[in-house]
């Protein structure tokens, strides 16, 4: 079910999905997710004007929650924001 995944062999986690591009249904509530919605994501990237500024800054604030929410405890985090600019 679901993508082939590299699994650690004695712990029951969802395992990585190696060939994946975008998203997990598995594992989705992981690094960004895990306490930040959608709107708020997109709510933080609007404050920014490059796409490289809201893509630190989203990936900061998700880092920064990780660690209240987890006791120091932070997954990896990777983001990817893109820019649509509506041509005048």
């Amino acid at each position: 079910m679901g993508p082939f995944r590299v699994w650690l062999q004695y712990a029951w986690i969802p395992g990585l999905a190696m060939s994946r591009a975008l998203g997990d249904v598995l594992a989705h509530h992981d690094g960004v997710w895990e306490f930040i919605s959608s709107q708020e994501a997109v709510d933080i990237i609007a404050q920014y004007d490059t796409a490289e500024e809201a893509c630190r800054q989203l990936v900061d604030e998700a880092y920064q929650r990780w660690l209240t929410e987890e006791e120091g405890v932070v997954d990896d985090i990777t983001a990817v924001v893109v820019k649509f600019v509506h041509p005048t």
